[in-house]
């Protein structure tokens, strides 16, 4: 079981690197925020950013939660597969013009065919199920780097640091306890898991008999791309480092004892080891 969690983030950080390397290639500077986002280098502007985001993410969940609590699991799975249209679209917008800078040889009748494209694939590949993990997989790793490649470095560290303090308390005495519970109690042969994947279609990626959020995947990228794009490949593989092994101790410790556990925590902490060679 967490062999194959510990190959699915490997995925997720090789995807990452791969990424942020095609940002670095393309020499795109940090895209401009927009909406309600600060792009300052600043502790306040940090702040506001992180608590806008944090709102957005409880206020989703706390629709989740009541959707599930009055059986209405169909208009998850139809919110779903809207949302991940749409962000197919931007994504793969983002991607194929970074491809197009970088010399692919891309017109516009291309790029438009291509964008649509990949907009109606995902949700379909979503939806239908062989490759869901795999496509949801790298679909949450680019969303990371992109985020990393549009917030300040600032803000993605309070953002990382609050989101392990909201994981575990949400887990353990909040909404997304109240979920994995309402899910049943932890059954043999991922059973437990399954029913995740397909009760929150493309909000969870099921990983052999384990599950992990969308969230999950998409800080661990995020992590991942800051030092990247702040240290370089070794950064980032340092950062990756730390993250794995937070893997391994939230499976081995937390999950053992309570069935379920917060996925970003450790993983997060320990993924900000880079921070200690910039202190150095």
């Amino acid at each position: 079981m967490l062999s194959r969690v510990v190959a699915a983030v490997i995925y997720v950080v090789a995807t990452s690197i791969a990424a942020s390397a095609l940002f670095g290639a393309a020499s795109i500077s940090k895209l401009p925020l927009e909406g309600p986002y600060v792009q300052e280098e600043t502790p306040s502007a940090a702040a506001w950013n992180t608590v806008i985001l944090l709102a957005i993410v409880l206020a989703a969940t706390a629709a989740i939660y009541l959707f599930i609590k009055h059986g209405k699991v169909s208009l998850i799975r139809a919110a779903s597969l809207i949302l991940w249209a749409v962000l197919a679209y931007g994504i793969s917008s983002i991607y194929i013009y970074l491809l197009a800078v970088v010399g692919l040889p891309i017109n516009v009748a291309l790029y438009h065919l291509a964008t649509i494209s990949i907009a109606v694939a995902i949700p379909v590949l979503i939806y239908v199920g062989p490759f869901r993990t795999p496509v949801l997989l790298t679909m949450g790793s680019l969303a990371g780097v992109f985020l990393g490649h549009t917030l300040p470095n600032t803000t993605i560290i309070m953002i990382l640091l609050a989101f392990s303090v909201y994981d575990a308390i949400m887990v353990y005495k909040g909404l997304l306890g109240k979920i994995i519970k309402s899910l049943g109690p932890p059954k043999p042969h991922g059973e437990r898991a399954q029913k995740a994947a397909d009760t929150l279609l493309g909000f969870v990626v099921r990983i052999g008999d384990s599950a992990l959020g969308m969230g999950d995947i998409v800080m661990y990228s995020l992590e991942i791309s800051l030092f990247y794009f702040m240290l370089g490949l070794a950064g980032a593989l340092l950062s990756a480092l730390g993250i794995l092994a937070g893997l391994v101790i939230t499976f081995k410790v937390l999950l053992t004892r309570h069935g379920y556990a917060p996925a970003l925590p450790i993983p997060l902490i320990l993924g900000m080891s880079p921070l200690l060679l910039l202190a150095w």
